[in-house]
């Protein structure tokens, strides 16, 4: 299908136009649709989950409105109908949230498939809320991000920007993460592997499931939850705020690496410790 565009002002996401200014089709199978611009506020139909998944939905930078409220989200799913991929092409379904103020909360799932597979965020001075349903693979470069607790991410990709990943009752965890730059707070486990490029990861995280942490750069503020495997290449360890007794079972740490906390007697036990040269401070 062409790429339709929502009307200059519009409010509703109801109605939506071709290029030639030809009423478009809107939420259906496979639609492309684009919020172009506007400072509005977007509060109308914008539950669509009844209707077929759609194949990706972009918002510019020239919006800087609202989409959807707490109460009332957008509520979607877009997908291409088959495994998720992490892409942005045409033939993955994504969401694009690259607007330059205001806010968007997504519910993204629909009666089937009940996932989104990307969602692609780039939006300076604006906010993400992602209040439910599944997202295969998460990008965050700016803005912020706040992943309630009903959402599932199942892998993470953080090259900028700010999130706080909410804690789950019954917890869905996510599968890998993986962080070159900006500040993540982590609420939730990695049971396969968390690996820090660059940018603050935030872990504190209280319940019982534990993964591998790989430490190249950066800083791993690590306040709460157990780690399984822990390798710090480079970068910072810190655990000067740690407010729970911790596990690693096993730590091995290389010279360029830089640890911060009490190394005996503090709040984190090392059951199998390596140490190759790295520094204390």
């Amino acid at each position: 299908m062409a790429q339709e565009y929502l009307p200059s002002g519009a409010t509703t996401l109801a109605s939506w136009l071709l290029a030639s200014g030809a009423a478009g089709s809107g939420f259906a199978a496979g639609c492309q649709l684009l919020i172009p611009d506007g400072t509005q506020n977007i509060v109308t139909a914008v539950d669509q989950s009844a209707v077929a998944y759609g194949l990706s939905f972009e918002v510019a930078r020239l919006f800087s409105g609202n989409i959807g409220t707490a109460a009332s989200p957008l509520r979607y799913a877009w997908s291409d109908g088959s495994a998720a991929e992490k892409s942005s092409g045409n033939t993955e379904g994504y969401f694009k949230y690259f607007a330059g103020g205001g806010s968007c909360y997504l519910y993204c799932t629909n009666a089937a498939p009940t996932t989104t597979d990307n969602i692609f965020q780039n939006s300076p001075g604006a906010k993400l809320f992602l209040t439910n349903g599944t997202v295969s693979f998460m990008h965050i470069e700016n803005g912020l991000l706040d992943v309630n607790t009903n959402c599932v991410i199942t892998n993470f990709d953080g090259y900028g920007g700010s999130s706080t990943i909410d804690v789950q009752a019954t917890p869905t965890n996510i599968t890998n993460m993986t962080v070159w730059g900006g500040v993540h707070t982590l609420k939730r486990a990695v049971t396969g592997t968390l690996t820090i490029n660059g940018g603050t990861v935030i872990y504190d995280y209280e319940l019982a499931v534990a993964g591998t942490v790989a430490i190249n750069g950066g800083t791993f503020d690590h306040r709460a939850g157990p780690i399984t495997t822990l390798n710090h290449n480079a970068g910072i360890h810190d655990t000067t705020r740690m407010r729970r007794l911790s596990t690693v079972t096993t730590c091995t740490r290389k010279p360029n690496s830089v640890y911060r906390g009490t190394r005996v007697g503090g709040p984190l036990t090392i059951t199998n410790d390596y140490n190759i040269g790295f520094i204390t401070l």
